[in-house]
């Protein structure tokens, strides 16, 4: 492959037969040209390997990579990033789609504003009941940091999936953790320079079921009700670590002052989502909601 591509796409990728050859066929048919993308392969049990071969072999700008064992998900994302070899990077899930000219645009805006870290178009959610625009709202060029903090805090977070500038990128430390992994973070990233939106460039963001976080259904005999415990505890362990994790993460980009100010924050995001969880668990139990499938 040439190394003169401008744009490198990683494609972390597990058991995503289903969904992950449209989510291709939006990359390689995107209007701007100069990319290259880097699938990694998590030990995928279904036809993923098939798939990634099969797209490998038809378009040289894609490399694929496959992991001998599982790893954590955050690692695979890191791994594509340190493949990377343009200027700018961008991640693509493999059940999200985006428009024709969504790089183009973003690549554009990039290069017209020297300030910015990443660039993100108009987001549309993809729903069991259809598309709707996504809530997010991103901090305007020349926010304060405290307030840009703040506005991530109370939002989703599906502008990760933007275009970045490869080298800021990297400047940013992944702390591994299984509750909003995401928002240090991106915190951590604002700390580097500007978001901006673009408008145009659409992005369709799959949304998650995420019921299975709200009641596990209960497994029977002493080893299954051992099993439920030791679950709700690692839920709980991983929401009360985040907002140490963010300290760290936004102390070494900008200070102990932004850090303690993002600590502050995360803490305020995991108690109040804690307390959501435990309401919908509650009416789950009194027979108020259904219980989640296994």
């Amino acid at each position: 492959m040439s190394h003169s591509a401008q744009v490198s796409i990683g494609v972390p990728v597990f058991n995503g037969a289903e969904s992950l050859a449209a989510a291709l066929d939006s990359l390689i048919g995107q209007t701007f040209r100069d990319i290259e993308i880097i699938i990694a392969d998590n030990a995928s049990t279904d036809a993923t390997p098939e798939i990634c071969r099969r797209y490998a072999e038809q378009d040289p700008r894609i490399v694929y990579h496959r992991h001998a064992a599982t790893i954590p998900v955050g690692e695979n994302f890191l791994f594509v990033l340190s493949r990377a070899r343009a200027s700018y990077f961008m991640w693509a899930a493999h059940d999200d789609l985006r428009g024709p000219d969504f790089i183009e645009r973003l690549h554009d805006a990039l290069g017209a504003s020297p300030g910015a870290v990443l660039a993100i178009g108009d987001i549309v959610e993809m729903t069991p009941a259809g598309l709707r625009p996504a809530h997010v709202t991103l901090p305007e060029p020349g926010t304060s940091r405290a307030r840009k903090l703040s506005i991530l805090a109370t939002n989703e977070l599906h502008h990760v999936y933007g275009l970045w500038r490869t080298d800021r990128l990297r400047q940013v430390k992944w702390i591994n953790n299984d509750w909003w992994a995401d928002l240090p973070f991106m915190m951590a990233a604002s700390m580097l320079g500007d978001f901006i939106r673009v408008g145009g460039a659409e992005f369709r963001y799959r949304t998650r079921n995420n019921r299975r976080y709200f009641a596990l259904p209960p497994r029977p005999g002493i080893a299954g009700k051992w099993l439920n415990v030791c679950t709700r505890l690692r839920r709980v362990w991983h929401m009360a670590r985040m907002p140490f994790i963010a300290v760290v993460s936004v102390s070494r980009m900008a200070g102990i002052g932004p850090g303690l100010w993002a600590g502050l924050l995360t803490a305020g995001k995991a108690a109040h989502s804690a307390a959501g969880y435990f309401w919908h668990w509650l009416r789950v139990q009194l027979g108020v909601l259904p219980r989640p499938e296994a």
